[in-house]
């Protein structure tokens, strides 16, 4: 898929170069560990270290709208015990403009805190199908879509546990294609993905 769809074109110009001679499974299988394995684990760990940041990000923006609240509370604060020693209506009204001042603030800065937490939830949703993307390819063969080996170890448990619990049989079946080598070697990995497919 990766060199099909154009996506790795480091990937692409090497399987170019190779393709004036038969690209034996060796070759594929040292491609993938150079090309796409690799490329997994690095967006893998990029993943991450963008979690990481956005973690630090909300953290950040909580103890900013913790400073910020904090000081609307001391305004209002002050405030109400300007507003209790008022002698006239012109006090009044000056601490009134006040109120009305910091509550317009204390709305623009929840206005901020919302957008930001806005944008940062998406910014995690986007993240977390990526990694459910990854977690998926690590578990399964990307030409078949069957689980591989990694899948298999990760699922069985649970199913021999489910079907000793349920009192069920449980059949598994590994198919192993004698000679499939050759088909290869004759007919090219194409072919013999498509027979696999």
């Amino acid at each position: 898929y990766e060199y099909a769809s154009g996506r790795n074109p480091e990937l692409t110009r090497k399987i170019q170069q190779m393709e004036q001679g038969i690209i034996t499974y060796e070759q594929v299988i040292k491609l993938f560990r150079r090309y796409i394995a690799d490329n997994q684990i690095l967006t893998a760990e990029t993943n991450i270290k963008k979690f990481q940041t956005i973690l630090t990000e909300i953290a950040q923006q909580f103890a900013e709208s913790g400073v910020r609240l904090d000081a609307h509370d001391d305004s209002f604060n002050t405030y109400a015990q300007e507003l209790s020693q008022a002698t006239s209506m012109e006090d009044i009204s000056k601490v009134a403009q006040n109120i009305l001042m910091e509550t317009k603030a204390m709305i623009r800065s929840t206005q901020v805190l919302k957008e930001q937490l806005t944008a940062t939830t998406t910014e995690i949703q986007t993240l977390r199908k990526e990694l459910e993307g990854i977690k998926q390819t690590a578990v399964t063969d990307m030409l078949t879509g069957l689980l591989n080996r990694r899948g298999l170890d990760e699922i069985l448990p649970d199913v021999l546990e489910n079907a000793a619990n349920d009192k069920t049989p449980l059949s598994i079946a590994l198919i192993d294609i004698d000679h499939f080598k050759r088909v290869n070697d004759e007919h090219g990995h194409l072919i013999g993905d498509n027979v696999l497919k």
